[in-house]
């Protein structure tokens, strides 16, 4: 996931307060309980020597936000007096967050932000279909509309040269229709650089469109058995179908970093060449270096661990006097996923959260690099082989 969005709100010099929380409004007495809630958690903040007018804006923020539609958790970020991030995500925390620190805690919602999976739906009919490209789910960036020739719309039964010449034309208008909207879901995914192209609708209509499809396009299709264009048609089912297509899309792509990421592991123990790290001091001094293509990050798996810290986002290290040699003279000590996600976020690597249990992510976090150097990725001096973008 790309999390250049996040660079204003990590990149402000600290100390940062992190709030989250359990939101979830699914209970009668829910704003009741939010407000005790958040009663304790700031006096958790103020006992961190909170300033006091974060704690006002804090207080502001937590009041004035619209209540959320049933289960959800919801992180807020404040430094200095301003609110800087106020997000809600779909899972509460299972342990509330109020933090004082150097960075700003994002983990917990960097782990459920929702699959970058650019995507089009497509729902079709004979006559024509309506488009929809998406960046992530729920935000959409491109709608189309193709309205196909309409008359005959239907074959007709009975017999006759008049009756099967319209029959003919029946069905060279829906290959006609068909093949319109094929071009234009092509322009479509081609715009948004779809991974996945969702066809919806009936059913003949979107097989003879994938039939019609590129290639490239035909490669990331996929049918759903929900939607409609048809008055009455319930959009939810085919959102609940598109949503698993995408977390399914994501997931074989995370897989596929993760093979290359030990592949390119073995081939660094075998050749020395430095086209993956997994230790949390060779991605410090990869990231450092501006030389992270992917930042791989164990959920929790650096929960314990923590790194040396200066104002800006690439200055980062597991010993102090790292810093202190490179002109930072007031390290802060803080948490190794905090330190790891600013300078990803900084330096525009693509970040991935994969589950524990893995041998090669032992130490929490490794990288796929934007290039290879002979040299350890702390010495590099730059050039070799280009990695490709994940």
């Amino acid at each position: 996931m790309d999390l250049t969005w996040l660079r204003d709100v990590l990149g402000r010099e600290g100390p940062s307060a992190t709030v989250f929380f359990d939101a979830s409004h699914d209970t009668e007495d829910a704003a009741r309980a939010i407000g005790l809630r958040w009663r304790e958690l700031r006096e958790r903040l103020a006992e961190q020597d909170l300033d006091a007018d974060t704690l006002r804006v804090l207080d502001e923020a937590v009041d004035s936000g619209l209540p959320a539609v049933g289960r959800a958790g919801r992180l807020l970020v404040a430094t200095h007096g301003e609110v800087t991030l106020d997000v809600e995500v779909a899972e509460p925390p299972a342990q509330p967050v109020a933090r004082v620190a150097a960075l700003p805690h994002l983990m917990p919602m960097v782990a459920q932000l929702p699959p970058e999976v650019p995507h089009v739906v497509a729902v079709v009919d004979r006559l024509g279909a309506d488009l929809r490209g998406y960046r992530r789910p729920g935000e959409v960036v491109l709608e189309r509309t193709v309205r196909g020739e309409e008359h005959p719309a239907h074959k007709v039964r009975d017999g006759g040269e008049s009756h099967r010449r319209i029959q003919q034309r029946v069905e060279d208008l829906a290959e006609h229709n068909a093949a319109a909207i094929a071009a234009e879901a092509d322009r479509a995914a081609r715009a948004v650089d779809a991974e996945l192209l969702v066809l919806a609708g009936e059913v003949q209509a979107r097989k003879a469109v994938a039939a019609r499809l590129s290639p490239p396009c035909r490669a990331i299709a996929v049918e759903a058995t929900a939607g409609g264009r048809a008055a009455g048609t319930d959009p939810a089912a085919l959102a609940g179908e598109v949503e698993r297509f995408v977390t399914e899309r994501a997931a074989a792509g995370t897989r596929r970093v993760l093979d290359r990421f030990v592949a390119e592991l073995d081939r660094a123990r075998k050749s020395g060449s430095a086209v993956a790290v997994a230790t949390l001091h060779d991605v410090t001094l990869a990231l450092r270096q501006d030389q992270v293509d992917t930042l791989l990050l164990v959920e929790d798996a650096t929960d314990d661990r923590a790194l040396w810290v200066g104002p800006r986002p690439a200055e980062l290290a597991t010993e102090e006097r790292e810093l202190r040699e490179l002109g930072v003279s007031r390290p802060a000590r803080d948490r190794a996923d905090a330190a790891l996600l600013r300078a990803a976020a900084a330096t525009g690597a693509q970040v991935r959260v994969v589950a524990g249990g893995r041998p090669e992510l032992a130490d929490g976090a490794g990288a796929l690099l934007r290039y290879a150097s002979p040299e350890p990725a702390g010495t590099s001096t730059g050039g070799g082989r280009r990695a490709p973008r994940q």
